[in-house]
């Protein structure tokens, strides 16, 4: 009977530093199973290229299946041909800023881009860029959860939401940097964006510059951050036209590479703020970041009970409880655990 290829690659464990890959060593034959896996299967050759028989038998004998070794070198060389035709891939290339994309796809900063690690995995996986971490003078000192329960009275009464408090990146100034430079020499075909904040003119000029020197292709200006402890910085800067234009003016005499300021949504009019930079010469304009919190008013209530995206406020004992509905069944937790 011929190996059904799909269903043998599904008994994939998808293991971190997967031993097949270790053991095979011109290849990832992990990475080509779990393309096949996910009904992927043009791109999974090419992962393999390489690869000899030998060495996908070697891959085969160190799999830890329970249920037996996974038939590697069986499922890829029953893949057709015709699969593997990468012609008629479209080309998702774009142009942005000047600067040539593989494709639109880029990290947003955020948690998901804080280190080097982070993103060379996602560069690897195909993402074509990063708006890395923001950078900023200050010292950063994250907080877990990075979200808190709000009251109509400060801290009592009634809770009513949650309210974000993810800030910028915890590193120094210069680690950040460095790992700016290094991503881009170690992919130079991607595309590296610092996202800076500044608290003052010559904050804004010199970290701008820090970006330059490090290589990156452009740079993201937060104007935006809805949760910084430091008067002047983020929010408070990209709720006034003249702030916004001030920095994206400063910025953009001092360095050759594109600005790309980015708006707040916690703010009646976006297009304000927006015109200012584009009056100031940004290049682009990247919208939006962060809402400051997520509320729940009585319009929202539904069966006498306020809910908002999924989340549902629910009273036990006179004390509020907020469930989180997934699909098997509700779960609960008191806003002070978080």
């Amino acid at each position: 009977m011929k190996l059904n290829i799909y269903e043998e690659a599904s008994r994939c464990l998808l293991c971190e530093d997967a031993p097949c890959t270790q053991a095979c060593r011109t290849g990832d034959p992990a990475r080509a199973i779990r393309a096949i896996r996910f009904d992927n299967s043009k791109p999974a050759l090419q992962w393999v290229k390489d690869c000899s028989d030998e060495d996908l038998e070697r891959a085969e004998q160190v799999c830890i299946h329970s249920g037996g070794s996974i038939n590697i070198k069986e499922i890829l060389h029953n893949i057709s041909q015709d699969d593997v035709d990468n012609s008629n891939y479209p080309d998702l290339h774009i142009i942005f800023c000047g600067i040539h994309c593989e494709n639109p796809f880029f990290l947003a900063s955020s948690a998901v881009c804080t280190n080097y690690d982070m993103v060379s995995r996602a560069f690897e996986a195909g993402w074509a860029g990063v708006f890395y971490k923001t950078i900023c003078m200050q010292e950063i000192k994250e907080v877990s959860p990075r979200f808190d329960a709000m009251h109509n009275n400060d801290t009592h009464g009634d809770f009513y939401g949650f309210r974000n408090m993810e800030q910028l990146s915890e590193n120094p100034v210069d680690l950040d940097f460095d790992i700016l430079h290094r991503l881009k020499k170690d992919y130079p075909s991607k595309v590296v964006i610092a996202s800076i904040m500044g608290q003052n003119e010559e904050e804004w000029i010199c970290l701008a510059k820090k970006a330059e020197e490090a290589g990156c292709d452009a740079i993201e200006l937060n104007f935006s951050c809805p949760q910084m402890k430091h008067k002047g910085m983020g929010s408070d800067v990209g709720q006034s036209q003249e702030l916004v234009k001030k920095y994206t003016a400063c910025v953009k005499r001092s360095v050759s590479i594109p600005v790309i300021p980015k708006m707040t949504p916690n703010i009646t009019h976006i297009a304000e703020p927006a015109v200012a930079a584009v009056e100031a010469g940004a290049d682009a304009i990247s919208a939006i970041n962060t809402i400051k919190s997520v509320t729940m008013a009585a319009e929202a209530e539904v069966a006498g009970q306020r809910t908002i995206s999924g989340i549902q406020v629910v009273l036990y004992d006179q004390l509020p409880y907020v469930t989180f509905w997934n699909w098997h069944k509700p779960s609960r937790i008191h806003p002070s655990v978080v």
